[in-house]
């Protein structure tokens, strides 16, 4: 039994919630967040979206690329049990250190919680669950200088969380932490990417966009 629920909704499906709350006898209402959201569908591979994309987009990301490869960092995925046990313990350790764990330094305050790890770790030691975790880190020697997250099942893969150490900041390791996910899904047959993110520096990556708001019942 619950009293009130809260949803996520396109604005595109609204009218047909307001309908069955209508036919339904349940009092609806929809806030407008304007919250646009990035996914990407049908895109054969890595060379196949850097085609598409602008001419701007991919000497920027080839310059990110060159930057973090000249600043030694070597990037790695961790898949399956053995292995995300090291990749869980990198992510936990560089969440740490991100801004979004300093509230004083950020304007928000995002950081890695105790939930989020139990998740984490349930998705990794049971894999036959039919949702596969992936972590990929930019790491230096041993330290962890960035890590990311992905959720795959079947041919979607779902953006998970991202943390890098604010000294890299300038490589802008997001897109190099991207080409490793791509790379792997495509490997993997996925063939659907859900950024999960309403930045814009997805954007570039993506041909499908929706606008969401939020229906309280």
């Amino acid at each position: 039994r619950w009293d009130v629920g809260i949803f996520p909704v396109a604005d595109s499906e609204v009218r047909l919630w307001v309908q069955a709350a209508s036919d339904s006898g349940l009092r609806i209402l929809v806030r407008s967040l304007s919250r646009r959201f990035y996914w990407l569908e049908g895109v054969p591979d890595w060379q196949g979206l850097m085609a598409r994309a602008s001419h701007n987009f991919r000497k920027s990301s080839k310059r990110g690329e060159r930057r973090v490869a000249e600043a030694g960092l070597e990037v790695r995925r961790f898949d399956g049990p053995e292995l995300l046990t090291e990749g869980l313990v990198r992510l936990e350790d560089v969440a740490a250190r991100s801004w979004k764990a300093n509230p004083g330094n950020a304007e928000v305050s995002v950081p890695w919680s105790r939930r989020q790890s139990h998740l984490y770790r349930r998705l990794a030691e049971e894999p036959g669950a039919g949702i596969e975790l992936v972590i990929v880190a930019l790491i230096d020697g041993d330290a962890t200088k960035a890590a990311a997250s992905s959720l795959r099942r079947r041919d979607l893969m779902v953006g998970g969380v991202t943390f890098f150490d604010p000294e890299i900041s300038h490589l802008s390791p997001g897109r190099s932490l991207m080409r490793a996910f791509f790379e792997w899904g495509m490997a993997h047959g996925v063939s659907r990417y859900d950024f999960n993110a309403t930045d814009p520096w997805c954007e570039p990556y993506a041909n499908r966009t929706a606008t969401y708001c939020q229906v309280l019942l």
